[in-house]
């Protein structure tokens, strides 16, 4: 016999709750990662005195993220990203 999840009630709308305040968390997670990566990037390109192309913030703190999620350490997710970067924008 199925139960439909409306049957369920109080337990199922609880479960729901908790799952949608797990992804805000997640999310808040990627944001505050990103708006680190692109203050580092920033940074790191003014000491260089040289334009950087337009994507390479973007892509770098996506990879960034990308790696942090999959459960690398930030030290290691870093240098990825930044072996990534020197080679897609031939830096």
């Amino acid at each position: 016999m199925k139960r439909h999840l409306d049957s369920l009630g109080a337990p199922a709308l609880g479960l729901g709750l908790l799952l949608a305040a797990g992804d805000a968390r997640a999310g808040l997670q990627d944001l505050l990662i990103r708006q680190f990566c692109l203050a580092a990037i920033r940074e790191e390109v003014a000491h260089t005195g040289k334009p950087a192309p337009p994507e390479l913030a973007t892509s770098t703190c996506d990879c960034v993220v990308e790696q942090i999620n999959a459960g690398t350490d930030l030290e290691a997710a870093k240098q990825v990203c930044r072996t990534r970067a020197r080679g897609r924008f031939a830096l």
